[in-house]
């Protein structure tokens, strides 16, 4: 392999680890100034990783697209996506349940509270599906591969760096990420290399939380009105 292709997989490898989600901060105000912030942060999360993957393509460093599985592990990534809320929950109570001797409920993320938008839910859509390209794909099946990285060790990396870059929701939040990370890394692994089936986990579990979200952030009496 030539050198300087090397040393461009080296440098999109440390770009890909030096949190993305500091470009997706800075980039937010431009991308959509004074709008949604759950838009502003999906389209600036396509954008940064999409540009990290194009990269990666470019580089030879992406991992080869493997052919899509059986359904069944299709249905198995939707249910440990929403699976994942739970395992989340769970993480972040256990501190409360030890200080407070009870468990807290299950809260509606304040990113996913209004109602309900086309627009929204696509962005939902393609951000965890960038996510999964750049922290499974590209990382597990493109650099760590490149640089003779046990699977084991890409595995652990990559979940590591995908929950490394939630740091700034807070410190339960990296624990969180990267339980959630493991599942999606462990079903990219065992899918063969489909991303297809980590990122419907992905997915899934955005998703369920934005549903869960809408219903309880809406009113008591549109609540009421639905319900009827």
């Amino acid at each position: 392999m030539p050198f300087h292709i090397q040393c461009l997989k080296e440098l999109l490898f440390l770009c890909v680890i030096v949190f993305p989600s500091a470009y997706i901060f800075f980039l937010k105000p431009f991308v959509l100034p004074k709008g949604d912030r759950l838009l502003a942060e999906n389209l600036s999360t396509v954008i940064v990783y999409g540009a990290l993957t194009a990269f990666g393509v470019l580089t030879g460093s992406a991992g080869e697209a493997a052919p899509l599985p059986g359904a069944i592990l299709f249905v198995l990534a939707a249910a440990l996506g929403i699976a994942n809320v739970g395992m989340e929950y769970v993480e972040a109570a256990l501190p409360i349940l030890k200080r407070n001797g009870s468990l807290p409920r299950l809260r509606p993320a304040s990113i996913y509270k209004g109602t309900f938008s086309p627009v929204k839910f696509l962005s939902i859509i393609a951000a965890a599906a960038a996510e999964e390209l750049v922290f499974r794909q590209f990382m597990i099946g493109g650099i760590l591969n490149a640089l003779h990285a046990p699977l084991w060790l890409a595995v652990l990396l990559s979940s590591f760096f995908y929950a490394l870059n939630h740091v700034y929701f807070g410190r339960f939040a990296v624990l969180q990420k990267m339980t959630s990370g493991l599942v999606f890394s462990l079903l990219y692994v065992c899918s063969g290399g489909s991303v297809a089936v980590s990122a419907l986990c992905h997915i899934c579990q955005n998703l369920f939380l934005y549903f869960y979200s809408l219903d309880r952030g809406k009113p008591a009496a549109q609540r009421k009105e639905a319900a009827s």
